[in-house]
Parts: C-alpha cells; sequence; structure tokens
C-alpha cells in the first residue's frame, strides 16, 4: 500500500508543475552486499565531491543493500560504506557524467573496528541501465581539443553525425539545451543561441533509444552542463587569435586559384570567475567572453576581381549563474545568458556583391531558474521555469531591389528586402523520480509534465524598382525578363505544447534491465488576432481575386496529439557487469515549430511571378500564390486531416567494458520516417488519387521530350496548362514521402584517466529516400516535389549530406614537463550531388513558364572526393604559484588538403563547366591563444 501511495502522490506532484529537464544530471546507485553476495541493508554510505555545493551527501542502503544518489553534478566522487562488524570501504574517482547511471558495486568483509579499505578507480565506463549511447565530452576534452569554438563542431565530431544530421534524421530534429533549458529555435527548430565553451563543464550528446523523457526529437539530444564554482575561488583569462598570415594557401592548381578562402582573422578573449558565496551553501559562476571574426567565401565579391571582402560575424556572450543548496534535500540554481551574432556581408557567395548581401543580428537572452526538492531517499522532484527572448534582423544594404541574372546565377541591386522577427519562449516544466524495490523486480518509476508557449512576430519591407511594383527581377543577358511581386507583410504565430510521460527503468532480475515509457504530447498551432481592421486584399494586377486576411480571435490551426512508446533493454550477457546486449524500439515526433502555422497564415506571403517588358511594365501574369483565409495554404484535404511527423527506431548493440576506463561498443540503427508534411498544388496534382493511393496524376502538365546533351538520352520535362497558374496549396502527409536510414557504428572510448583519453568511431551509414535531410527540404514552404513534376524527376535516392564511411578519432594527453596534445582526426566519404540540366540551355524553348531544371540523373549518384583532415594542438604550461599560464598553437588542415566542397551540377549551363569545383576546403590555418588560470 505505502509503494502505491508514493507512486500516486509522485504522478500527482509531477501534474502539479510542468515537464522534465533535459538530462543535465548523472547518478551513482551503490549496491553493498558483504563477503558471499549477501544485499546489506543499514549500510551508511557518504559521497563526497569537490563539484557538490554541500560537503557530503548520506544515504542508508535499503533491505536490498541499495543506496541511490540521482540528480549530481558531473566530476569525480568518493564514496565511503560504513556499518558496525565490517571494514569502512572508500571507492575514490568515481565518474559522474550527465544522463548515465554510474553502478557501484561494493564488498565489505568483516573486520576489526577502525580498519579501512580505499579502492582507487574501477568508476564504470558503460550504463548498465541506458539504452542510449551517450558522447560524453567534458571539460579536459573540450579545452583540449583542437577544434572550432562552437557547440555545432563539437556535435560533428561524435559518431553518427554530419553536418547537424544525427543518424539520418533532418539537421531540425535535434534537441539542443543549456543547463537544462530547451534553446532549439521554436521557429526553425535549429540551435537559437550561441554560447562561450568557457560555460561548458560537460557537453553529452545523446541519441537512439532515447527514455520516454526526451520529446519531440528524432535525432539527437545534445546537452550543455555548465560549470558552477565551488568552494574555492578559480579564474581564468584566455585568449584564441588566428589571422590572414596564420594559414596557407590551398587554391593552386585548382579553378579557385588566386582565390582566397579561409580568416582575414579570428579573435576570441574571455574571462571567467567562480566560487563560494557562503561555503557549501551557495556559489556562483560568471563568463565574459567576445567573439570576432572576418572570414573569406572564395569568389566574394564578383564585381571586384583581385579584391575579395570579408564576411564579419561579431558575437558577445556573457553569462551568469548561482547555485544555492542549504542542505543536501534543497537545491536551487537560476541562471542568465545573453548572445547576439552581428553579421556583416551575411548570405555572401560567389555569385553577391557587398551591396546584395544583408547586415543580420540574432539576440537572445536565456533566463531559467530550477528547484530540486528530496521528500525522501526514494522520492524526488525538480521543477524549472525557464523563457527566452530572441530575435532574428536583417536588413538589405540598400532600399532598392533584387536583381539575379539568368546566364550567370549573379545578384545585384540589393537583397531587396528587410525582415523583422522578434520570437518569445517561455516554458514551465517538472518531473519527479521515485525508487521501488522488491515489486516483481526494482523500478526506478519517473513521471514528468510540461507546457510551452512560443510566438513568433514577422514583418517584411520590399524594396522595389522605383515606379514599379517589383522587387525581385530576373535577367538574362543584362535584360530584364521576369519580376515577382511581394508586398509587405505583418504576421504573428503561435505554437503551445502540453505533455506527460512516464518512464520505468525495471529490474525484474539482477542480469536484466527494461526500460519501458510512454509519451503523451499534445503540439498546436494558432493564428492570434491580426489584421483585423482590414476588409479585403487585392494583388495589383488586373483579374486578381479578393481575399480576407482579417482575424479577429484566435484561430488553432492545428492540434496533433500523439502518443509515443518508447521499449528498450539492457541485458548482462556474463552476469559481471561488463558486456550488455542492448537494444531498443522507440516512436519520436518531430518538434513543433512555429513555420507550421506561419505556412498557412492568411498574412503570410501573397505574391506573383510575372514576364515583364524593358521597361519593367507588365507583360503577362505567370504564376499566382495567394494568401487569406480562403486561398492561403490549407491544413489537409477533404477528409485527409495533416498528421504530425513521426519516426520509427530500432536499435540493437553490445557494449562491452574491455578493462578500466576503457569500452567498445557495436550498434545497429535503423530509422523511418512517418507522416512527412509537404506541400501539394490540387491544380497541379490530383490529390484524391494521391492520398488514396499514391498515384501521382499530374492534371496541370503534360510532358515534353528532349535531348540531353551530355550523354544523347531522351530526357522528359512537364510544361504547365494554364490550370496551374494559380497555385492551390495543401499542406499534405503525401504517402509515398519517404526518408529511411540504416547504419552500423563501432566505437572504442577510452575514458579521461591517468592524463589521457580516446575516443573514437567508425559509422557505416545509409541515407535515402524522396525527402531529404537538409534545412531547405525540411521547409514548411515545401520541396516542390508535389507541386512540380519537374522537380520530382529522379528525386529519390541518396541524400546530399549522406557520408556513407565515418571514421573520427580524437585523442588528448599530458605529457610530462606540462605539455599537453590533442588531435581530431577524421575521413569522411564525400557528399552526394546530382547532375542537373535545364530545358532553355539544351534548346526546350516552348514551355510556357520560360525554364525548368530537373535533375538528370538519380539522386546522390555522384559524390564530392572524400575528406582526410588532422588537426593538431600543442600546449605548454607554466606553474607561477597558484597561477597556470598556458602558451598553444593549433594547426587546422595540417595536411593543407584541397578537395571540393562543392561543384557546378548544370551540365547544360555553358558559363560554368560541369563539375568543376565552386568551394573548397578550408587551408591549413594556424591559431594561437594563451590561458591563465587561478
Amino acid at each position: 500500500m505505502k509503494k502505491c501511495f508514493a507512486v500516486l502522490a509522485l504522478a500527482f506532484l509531477a501534474v502539479s508543475f510542468g515537464f522534465g529537464q533535459i538530462g543535465q544530471t548523472g547518478q551513482i546507485t551503490v549496491t553493498v552486499v558483504d563477503k558471499d553476495g549477501v544485499p546489506l541493508g543499514g549500510v551508511t554510505v557518504t559521497i563526497t565531491s569537490p563539484d557538490m555545493v554541500v560537503a557530503r551527501m548520506d544515504r542508508v542502503t535499503n533491505p536490498s543493500g541499495v543506496a541511490r544518489f540521482p540528480s549530481l553534478n558531473p566530476g569525480t566522487y568518493e564514496i565511503k560504506c560504513e556499518i558496525t562488524g565490517f571494514n569502512t570501504t572508500v571507492r575514490k574517482d568515481i565518474i559522474v557524467n550527465a544522463g548515465i547511471t554510474s553502478a557501484i558495486d561494493v564488498d565489505m568483509a568483516e573486520a576489526a573496528i577502525g580498519e579501512e579499505v580505499v579502492v582507487v578507480g574501477l568508476s564504470p565506463t558503460v550504463d548498465r541501465q541506458s539504452t542510449t549511447k551517450t558522447s560524453t565530452l567534458d571539460t579536459n576534452f573540450v579545452a583540449n581539443i583542437p577544434a572550432s569554438r562552437d557547440l555545432d563542431t563539437l556535435f560533428n565530431m561524435t559518431p553518427g553525425v554530419t553536418a547537424g544530421t544525427a543518424h539520418g534524421s533532418t539537421v531540425r530534429d535535434n534537441a539542443y539545451s543549456v543547463d537544462g533549458v530547451n534553446v532549439t529555435d521554436s521557429t526553425i527548430g535549429m540551435l537559437a543561441n550561441d554560447f562561450s565553451l568557457n560555460i561548458a563543464e560537460e557537453v553529452s550528446i545523446q541519441s537512439g533509444g532515447l527514455s520516454a523523457e526526451y520529446g519531440q526529437v528524432r535525432g539527437a539530444v545534445v546537452n550543455v552542463v555548465s560549470k558552477s564554482g565551488g568552494n574555492e575561488f578559480h579564474g581564468k583569462v584566455d585568449l584564441f587569435y588566428r589571422g590572414k598570415n596564420f594559414q596557407s594557401n590551398n587554391t593552386n592548381g585548382t579553378p579557385l586559384e588566386g582565390q582566397i578562402s579561409g580568416f582575414d582573422y579570428e579573435i576570441e578573449p574571455g574571462l571567467s570567475l567562480g566560487g563560494p558565496i557562503i561555503r557549501d551553501k551557495l556559489w556562483f559562476f560568471a563568463n565574459v567572453s567576445f567573439f570576432q571574426s572576418r572570414s573569406y567565401v572564395a569568389g566574394f565579391p564578383y564585381d571586384t576581381p583581385g579584391k575579395q571582402v570579408p564576411v564579419g560575424d561579431t558575437r558577445p556572450y556573457p553569462y551568469l549563474k548561482l547555485t544555492f543548496q542549504p542542505n543536501q534535500d534543497n537545491k536551487f540554481v537560476i541562471s542568465y545568458g545573453y548572445s547576439d551574432s552581428l553579421n556583416k556581408n551575411g548570405y555572401a557567395s560567389m555569385y553577391d556583391t557587398e551591396a546584395t548581401t544583408m547586415d543580420i543580428s540574432t539576440h537572445t537572452h536565456i533566463i531559467n531558474a530550477l528547484y530540486t526538492h528530496f521528500f525522501s531517499s526514494n522520492v524526488f522532484l525538480n521543477v524549472r521555469a525557464s523563457a527566452w527572448i530572441s530575435g532574428l534582423f536583417r536588413f538589405a544594404k540598400t532600399q532598392t531591389p533584387a536583381f539575379w541574372e539568368y546566364a550567370t546565377y549573379r545578384n545585384s541591386g540589393s537583397a531587396g528586402w528587410d525582415d523583422d522577427n522578434p520570437r518569445r519562449h517561455v516554458s514551465v516544466e517538472a518531473n519527479g523520480t521515485t525508487f521501488l524495490e522488491d515489486f516483481a523486480g526494482s523500478h526506478e518509476l519517473k513521471f514528468g509534465v510540461s507546457f510551452r508557449r512560443a510566438i513568433e512576430i514577422r514583418e517584411c519591407t520590399m524594396h522595389e524598382v522605383p515606379g514599379t511594383m517589383w522587387s525581385f527581377i530576373s535577367t538574362n543577358n543584362g535584360d530584364p525578363y521576369y519580376a515577382y511581386f511581394y508586398d509587405d507583410i505583418r504576421w504573428v504565430n503561435v505554437l503551445r505544447d502540453y505533455g506527460f510521460y512516464v518512464n520505468d527503468t525495471w529490474n525484474p532480475i539482477k542480469n536484466l534491465t527494461v526500460n519501458l515509457g510512454l509519451r503523451f504530447d499534445i503540439n498546436q498551432g494558432l493564428w492570434p488576432p491580426q489584421n483585423e481592421d482590414e476588409d479585403y486584399y487585392q494583388l495589383p494586377f488586373e483579374g486578381a481575386l479578393k481575399v480576407d486576411r482579417s482575424i479577429k480571435e484566435t484561430m488553432t490551426v492545428y492540434n496533433w496529439v500523439n502518443l509515443s512508446p518508447r521499449i528498450g533493454f539492457s541485458y548482462d550477457i556474463f552476469g559481471d557487469g561488463k558486456t550488455f546486449l542492448k537494444g531498443s524500439f522507440a516512436k519520436y515526433t518531430r518538434g513543433n515549430i512555429n513555420t507550421w502555422a506561419g505556412r498557412g497564415n492568411p498574412n503570410a506571403w501573397t505574391y506573383f511571378g510575372a514576364y515583364i517588358n524593358p521597361d519593367y511594365s507588365l507583360y503577362a501574369v505567370d504564376w499566382v500564390q495567394y494568401a487569406g483565409k480562403e486561398l492561403a495554404p490549407q491544413y489537409g484535404y477533404k477528409d485527409y486531416d495533416l498528421k504530425s511527423p513521426y519516426t520509427n527506431e530500432f536499435t540493437l548493440g553490445v557494449e562491452r567494458e574491455l578493462f578500466p576506463d576503457w569500452s567498445v561498443g557495436v550498434r545497429y540503427i535503423a530509422k523511418k520516417e512517418k507522416n512527412i508534411i509537404d506541400d501539394a498544388d490540387s491544380n497541379a496534382l490530383d490529390l484524391d488519387k494521391l492520398l488514396a493511393n499514391g498515384e501521382m496524376d499530374w492534371i496541370g502538365y503534360e510532358p515534353v521530350t528532349a535531348v540531353d546533351p551530355y550523354n544523347g538520352a531522351s530526357v522528359t520535362f512537364y510544361n504547365r496548362l494554364p490550370q496551374a497558374d494559380v497555385s492551390r496549396i495543401y499542406l499534405i502527409n503525401p504517402p509515398n514521402a519517404k526518408t529511411n536510414y540504416s547504419g552500423v557504428e563501432v566505437t572504442l572510448d577510452k575514458r579521461y584517466s591517468n592524463n589521457w583519453q580516446v575516443h573514437a568511431s567508425y559509422t557505416y551509414a545509409k541515407s535515402s529516400g524522396l525527402v531529404a535531410t537538409d534545412f531547405s527540404a525540411t521547409s514548411a514552404w515545401g520541396t516542390g516535389l508535389y507541386q512540380n513534376p519537374n522537380a520530382h524527376t529522379n528525386a529519390e535516392g541518396r541524400f546530399p549530406y549522406e557520408r556513407r564511411h565515418q571514421l573520427k578519432v580524437s585523442a588528448t594527453v599530458k605529457i610530462p614537463f606540462g605539455i599537453n596534445l590533442g588531435t581530431y582526426t577524421r575521413f569522411l566519404s564525400g557528399q552526394r550531388y546530382t547532375r542537373t540540366i535545364s530545358a532553355r540551355r539544351i534548346g526546350l524553348l516552348t514551355l510556357r513558364q520560360w525554364d525548368e531544371t530537373i535533375y538528370a540523373e538519380t539522386l546522390g549518384s555522384r559524390g564530392l572526393p572524400a575528406l582526410f583532415i588532422c588537426d593538431l594542438r600543442a600546449e605548454k604550461e607554466f606553474k607561477l604559484g597558484k597561477i597556470t599560464i598556458g602558451l598553444f598553437g593549433e594547426v587546422f588542415n595540417l595536411f593543407n588538403v584541397n578537395k571540393a566542397t562543392a561543384v557546378f551540377t548544370d551540365s547544360s549551363n555553358p558559363y560554368y563547366p560541369f563539375e568543376q569545383m565552386s568551394a573548397i576546403q578550408d587551408p591549413r590555418i594556424f591559431r594561437i591563444g594563451a590561458r591563465f588560470e587561478l
């Protein structure tokens, strides 16, 4: 009865608050037995650590001989076990990492009073309970590995991750957290803010077999655990610098010879300080860092040959954290972080001038408060409230229109528009955990609930050719022939998420852990009142329809209700706590983002394309996209409701602790995405047939045959018929849209001990389907696959971000004489690309839509060169009393690799030779720096 009451009470507490924190803490579970293996109850277990605010924490083992210490900061701990009639046993150097349970087995023998047995090390390297693969990058790794100073670089070092895609998921499918606050941008699904790596105590990346605690993530969970201070004052001043003269030239002998790539300069000074305000009670940690860089894009700007202009990036990011723990049962944490990314010449490319780029500012404030309370040694609760205030602001260099040249792809004029996009995000979260023994085995039951609300406001202003309506003009050999009208817009979108989960880590027998979890999520998109006073809106051409854009009361756009089961197991094959067979099945839902609500907002983009005369006057309207309640993109089609996308994942693997601090693992991962959302045009494609049986009947297009001059083969383009001149867009779940992944990864890890560490992985990955995983393919604005048959030609195959073979090795070591060394070396198969051809460039001039480009071969049938890159770091430390001075140097791309990272893919374009290099790997670059630590 007491056990049942504990479960019910915990569930009530969880529901009464909010939602569970993304795992920022670890756990120690101590099991004490006598020399005959009989559990010892009543043993006093004490833990101490310089990473713990209170001086010590005490627990007494239950009748099963178990004592648990959950919600611990990452760090190094000491365990002491005491009971009358037995020796006192001490275990030192026990490592705790975020999201991992360190299971410690202690044997106690009868002995004289006062006898003590001390064991150093022997901290487990394999989590016995979890089915998730966790890559832990501790503060030593972050400080000593040669890497760019950002989270994305560290993320991409981990197994199975390339270009921000984790095991075949899209770039928008990851969840990012700092101090347990989800900092995934609620508008686009990417990392919302920048921060200095000086704040990181540990970075952990979890992927595959995620428990029910993690919602709205289909890729990886990226946790940043920040530093907290300590009972002693510690401070650091550091500086990183690289300049134009610190790099080699790797363009000789390439089509980009004479072009500058790499950096003009990059500098990052930082100051951090942490320590006690009240010893064993209240700690603080503060950091102030500043980043500034000027880098070159090969070929930019094209209008000043021989005089390249750098792209600027300036980022200030202060951070403050307070941790208050009056006793071992109560803990309070508050933190504040700010960042602003100021980009000069944003979106620069070899097709741009300075004038066509944008000035961009992205600022973010993050506020966080967490309370942890232990009701008893077996029941505890976390409650969190957080908010972030952000904005993306993009401005054209001049208030003039944008021009694009068909022959060369080059831009001129300006960017053509300004964009103000403030965003607000608040959430309340809580979770509770209880431990039950002798209830068909032992259980760790975790409950969580959540509420999140995010608002996005967007205001865009267009810059037209004076005296005309055109903001974006296409030219052919300098003569204007086509133009787009976009009206100024202002829209407001809101998302709301409610979540509940329960997860049971169950040990029915000693050698087996079963993880059973279930998530219940409600994801909503809403339009609050906006543009209430407008009667109607009409595009500025003869015959344009009048539309109603006014929203006078809040409208619910979609309301997705999802159940996501999570099932996993971990089996100790030999019963020695060394070798584990692990497997899992999980359903993950895609993250709710405001872009979904924005796609069909009646006040969103309303525009049309038209053929124009040389004097910019209208010749003929070509294509129209209306806004308004009736004609803006609709959610679902007839009886086919729009459903939430999700992924089914299966994993199976083996992990083995080879010897102290070493582990090896082999894991198979398979993923299939379901209910993929895409835009479909009912005036172009018969949606009734598509949704009934997957048939692609293009009612708004007719086939036209031509000859591909590259190989003489017959190819088919599609000519648009008049009925498809006006789009009628529906957001649907096409039954033949698919994204699949399968891969095998092998990992070898040596945890940091005895002054060195190694992390090595090999991943064999297959990522293929119809809807790719990159940023543009996963936009709510659609892939075009169900709007235009030309986009569908040869569109199924290997995805651009796929790297079939991925070998990564990173290591750090401290050797005598105060020398620290680090390396990151990787071999990566080349990314995929596809040959394309243009109808007009191969002589097909009869299309009503003037031109089309199609894949001439199966998607991803060609590959860029493989990359082999080695980065090195060396540091010399000097001691001056309590001050440590470090002087270091780093070299990136040691062998000055000059492989292409992009090529021209249009074989029909005479201006740019097919497969000629268009972008190149950064050259060998040196970076120097210094640090002063107290």
